[in-house]
């Protein structure tokens, strides 16, 4: 399969224009069967095509309740073309059991994002503060599962060592 690149270059500021970012970003692969994770109100469904057969569950739907921490995705394997799953697996305890889940219930695309606290945390170690008055989102995500014992030291430990002495 030829590699496809995807770029937009619209922002987006809530969550109804987060729908809107992703399906031009990714509307090339955003057909058949698709499964959204933590669909919140399924804005992601009004620019969706009409072939496109869209599933949006979560904590409230839209279509289906589940609770992620506490279940599999109560699909068979390859039920979908297309999962997407945005900025959900930051809140979650077993998320290597979740990003399995995903996995299997595709036959072709998994689309995850995850918030990006880099900036905010690099700003506040160059100047400072942060935005006053503003609470600042920091996940602390872990990288490898339960058990997992790395067999080689990671490439950016020098890295991590200068930001430890800038934050002491």
């Amino acid at each position: 399969m030829p590699k496809m690149f995807f770029h937009t270059n619209y922002r987006y500021t809530d969550r109804r224009t987060k729908a809107k970012y992703v399906w031009l970003k990714y509307k090339p692969i955003l057909k058949g069967r698709i499964l959204d994770v933590g669909a919140d109100k399924g804005y992601l469904k009004e620019y969706l095509s009409e072939e496109a057969e869209y599933l949006g569950i979560g904590l409230e739907g839209p279509d289906r309740k589940v609770k992620l921490e506490k279940e599999n995705l109560p699909f068979p394997d390859n039920t979908f073309d297309c999962v997407l799953c945005l900025d959900v697996l930051e809140h979650l305890e077993n998320i290597h059991e979740v990003f399995d889940e995903l996995c299997r219930v595709t036959r072709r695309y998994v689309i995850i994002s995850l918030p990006n606290p880099w900036a905010d945390f690099w700003h506040m170690l160059c100047y400072g503060d942060y935005r006053p008055g503003q609470p600042m989102k920091f996940y602390g995500l872990p990288l490898e599962p339960p058990g997992f014992s790395p067999t080689r030291k990671r490439r950016n430990s020098s890295f991590i060592k200068l930001l430890r002495t800038k934050c002491e």
